[in-house]
């Protein structure tokens, strides 16, 4: 079986990685941020492929809205497993494929690394990445995240971080007030 071709909307946060931009600066706008594991799809422990993937309900809705009110939407996650050998890069890349085609996000940045990488949550390397590759406009821009370190990425970035977990809702429900109604 011949190797998927690269998608670009799918780059590493970590430094050197590819930083060709997807939009020009006239398309500036905010960006709604979304953690992977526990946002988009429930956690199940280093989740790498397609039957143990599970979406988090509302999250298809959440992405329209978002979109609907001009935002950029922007994965972000850290994928140790990548690093701690529980599954390859193109394994990650192959169900991150499989999600971008069932998910309209803009962009996937991810961090393969367990430590020392800038890139890695609470590090702000994948946002910056993530702004050096789409015109972000911090203002008005958010991440949604599960965890302490997410909330710590959003602040050094400057934009609110909220915390959303299992007992949060459907997210869609979660961003009534958060993302501006069109």
């Amino acid at each position: 079986m011949t190797p998927s071709p690269p998608d670009p909307r799918i780059r590493r946060g970590c430094p050197g990685a590819d930083r060709t931009p997807l939009a020009g600066p006239e398309s500036i706008r905010p960006a709604l941020f979304l953690d992977r594991d526990g946002v988009i799809n429930l956690d199940r422990h280093y989740v790498h492929r397609v039957e143990d993937f599970e979406w988090v309900p509302g999250v298809h809705r959440a992405v329209e809205m978002a979109k609907a009110a001009g935002m950029w939407v922007v994965v972000v996650t850290n994928q140790s497993g990548i690093e701690r050998g529980f599954y390859t890069e193109p394994e990650y890349l192959a169900l991150t494929r499989w999600l971008v085609a069932r998910l309209p996000v803009d962009l996937v940045v991810h961090c393969p690394h367990l430590t020392g990488c800038p890139a890695r949550k609470p590090g702000v390397g994948m946002l910056e990445a993530a702004a050096e590759i789409l015109p972000i406009r911090r203002e008005g821009s958010l991440l949604i995240g599960d965890k302490a370190t997410d909330l710590q990425a959003a602040a050094a970035f400057g934009i609110p971080g909220h915390l959303f977990g299992p007992d949060s809702g459907p997210l869609d429900d979660f961003l009534q007030g958060l993302i501006p109604q069109p």
